[in-house]
């Protein structure tokens, strides 16, 4: 399995490098995200009205 690395979070993106691909990811209402590097996923948050709209798990083995 290849190894999230460069990981990094904009207000409207979320991005980081997997082997030699750059990939990024723009989002409406970015709340938070984060990885787990040894896990090889992406969690990102969301932001709804009052809590949290909606949390999305990307797995790099799917990318």
């Amino acid at each position: 399995m290849t190894k999230i690395s460069n990981f990094d979070v904009t207000d409207n993106a979320v991005s980081w490098s997997l082997g030699d691909e750059r990939i990024r990811i723009p989002y409406t209402n970015l709340e938070h995200a984060v990885v787990n590097e040894n896990q090889g996923y992406v969690l990102v948050l969301l932001k709804g009205e009052e809590l949290p709209e909606k949390l999305i798990v990307l797995d790099s083995a799917s990318l």
